[in-house]
């Protein structure tokens, strides 16, 4: 859904600036797009893990700080089970279409929160969308350790906040790395 919506933007600039015909326009396009690689905090595969007969893949979109990109991170999940860790610093964003999402999803969503963020985006969801399962957790240790076990069969652990992190952390990279840390370590 990211990438996707960002090729599309990329078809339509290169071929309205250019003589170049379609067909060597989306050519061209292809053939970046299939070496992207995603910058760090966005969207980025820390690890895979066999879980339960399933496979677990750990996602960090510590870049996320606000609903909108959460939304954008899980439609790329829209068909699989994801738990994800979400919360932060409370800026008093809205979070009833993050909670109103989360209540459409159709495969098992897990809800982790942290932080004062988190527990706004807890009591929203609760009222929303009362049969997503949540979890609070005190540390990042705590959020992948319930993220984990909420995916039975396999799925995405996702941290993609949706809220700053400097009620823990110094800056979004200093929380993504700690996600990055405690997922090594649970996988051991």
């Amino acid at each position: 859904a990211h990438n996707t919506s960002n090729v599309a933007l990329a078809l339509a600039c290169v071929t309205a600036l250019t003589e170049r015909s379609r067909d060597e326009v989306i050519a061209a396009v292809a053939d970046r797009a299939a070496s992207f690689v995603p910058l760090p905090g966005r969207l980025t595969l820390v690890a895979t893990h066999a879980h339960d007969g399933g496979t677990v893949r750990f996602v960090d979109d510590g870049l996320a700080t606000a609903p909108l990109p959460t939304l954008a991170a899980l439609a790329v999940f829209a068909d699989e089970p994801v738990a994800l860790i979400a919360g932060g610093y409370d800026r008093g964003v809205d979070y009833t279409g993050l909670s109103d999402a989360l209540a459409a999803r159709r495969p098992a969503t897990t809800l982790v929160t942290m932080g004062d963020a988190g527990r706004r985006l807890a009591e929203a969801t609760r009222e929303r969308a009362p049969g997503v399962v949540q979890y609070r957790a005190a540390t990042m240790g705590d959020a992948v350790a319930h993220a984990l076990n909420a995916l039975g069969g396999g799925g995405v652990v996702l941290l993609s906040p949706a809220a700053p992190s400097f009620d823990r952390y110094h800056d979004w990279e200093e929380r993504s790395r700690d996600f990055a840390r405690e997922v090594n370590r649970s996988l051991g």
